[in-house]
């Protein structure tokens, strides 16, 4: 878990007009607990607002927070779609609720991770650093002989 952390929540919209303004907003929720995250006190929320470009499509809701106090915490995204009429109200149309869907959970891990693979890569670069070593010192011999 990472200080800022950028999270990108794609949903796929299906059975709306083409042409319709809607705001697709996210929150997320602590799996353990089944309450929303709190962030410095802050629940974490993010939202888009689109013009339906077809029927079925696709978009993003980017989260953007500080998880670093999240080592070993599973989250899951809550979706809500609302339908923007042309006086500005906003309507439920339809949210995707479900704290067991994998599909839209995250789990952090406790061990950071580096980005290297560990031990096997150096003894690797260490044997062929040594062959060359000795094929060098070989060649050398052969020269001077």
């Amino acid at each position: 878990p990472n200080k800022n952390v950028k999270l990108n929540d794609t949903v796929d919209v299906k059975s709306v007009a083409a042409g319709d303004k809607f705001i697709l907003k996210g929150v997320i929720y602590d799996k353990a607990t089944g309450e929303k995250l709190l962030i410095n006190g802050a629940e974490v929320w993010s939202e888009a607002t689109l013009v339906a470009p077809d029927n079925d499509f696709k978009t993003d809701v980017i989260f953007t927070f500080d998880a670093s106090s999240l080592a070993g915490k599973n989250i899951v995204v809550f979706e809500y779609l609302y339908l923007v009429k042309e006086d500005g109200t906003e309507i439920l149309v339809a949210s995707h609720e479900d704290i067991n869907d994998e599909g839209q959970s995250i789990k952090f891990s406790t061990e950071p991770k580096t980005g290297d693979r560990g031990f096997a890569d150096v003894f690797i670069i260490f044997i062929l650093s040594l062959m060359g070593i000795v094929a060098l010192y070989l060649t050398k011999r052969k020269v001077l002989r």
